[in-house]
């Protein structure tokens, strides 16, 4: 069994995450947002198959997170700021 475990995990890279939780006022579907689609378009395309991106609404809080992952710490931080921003000044609290 710890054989098969192993190879599933060979190869698999771990990256750099951030989580970041912005304050906001309502809770409008994301993709309603322009400034919020096209952030996260961009940002989908910078990162491509490197990396991956999670936008969503806290289910208890008025708040959005957003967790980027990508395999350089720059890309990280820069996407991260970028969607955050969008956020912000489309509904930010």
């Amino acid at each position: 069994m710890c054989g098969k475990m192993e190879s599933l995990v060979e190869g698999l890279k771990d990256y750099p995450q951030q989580i970041v939780n912005v304050k906001v006022r309502s809770k409008p579907p994301l993709d309603s947002l322009p400034e919020v689609s096209r952030a996260l378009a961009e940002a989908q395309s910078a990162l491509g198959e490197n990396g991956r991106i999670v936008l969503r609404y806290s289910g208890t809080e008025q708040l959005a997170r957003v967790m980027v992952e990508a395999e350089h710490e720059a890309d990280v931080q820069r996407l991260t700021e970028s969607l955050a921003n969008a956020l912000r000044s489309s509904i930010g609290a």
